[in-house]
């Protein structure tokens, strides 16, 4: 009789991880046999061996950072506070508040701030040229004044 075998997909479910995170763990994780049809079939006991070892890692070593932050995402929606997800997630504190920050911002909030900051900086950069145009013209018109002068 045949081990049970799950797809990328399945496997990427049980792991509770992205597609292509399970195609990143292929060759070091995990070792799928490839089927007739070409299909990558994973042995359901390698699987949930790996699954034991990633449960007894960190979220931070465990998972990319995308991975690490939809956890302390839904530690943050179950109502967790920053003891509690420091602690599950074994992030530092600050990474955690930066987190708490995304998780607090919706999407269009997120996008005005970075236009705004791009503005700001247009802003910014555009004031420091004036300035020095402005320092460069009162310059040359001292200097203008200065060679009539000794003239």
């Amino acid at each position: 009789m045949q081990a049970e075998q799950w797809t990328r997909h399945e496997v990427a479910e049980r792991l509770r991880v992205s597609i292509t995170t399970v195609r990143r763990m292929e060759g070091r994780e995990l070792h799928p046999g490839v089927d007739s049809r070409g299909v990558r079939q994973f042995a359901a006991s390698e699987v949930r061996s790996v699954a034991e070892r990633r449960a007894q890692l960190p979220i931070s070593k465990r998972d990319d950072e995308g991975e690490a932050a939809a956890r302390v995402f839904e530690l943050f929606r179950s109502g967790a506070d920053l003891r509690k997800v420091v602690t599950a997630a074994r992030l530092h504190p600050r990474v955690v508040r930066e987190l708490y920050a995304e998780w607090l911002e919706t999407l269009n909030e997120g996008e005005q701030r970075k236009r705004d900051a791009l503005t700001a900086a247009d802003d910014r950069r555009h004031r420091a040229r004036l300035d020095r145009e402005h320092k460069e013209w009162t310059k040359s018109m001292s200097d203008s004044r200065t060679t009539r002068k000794t003239r």
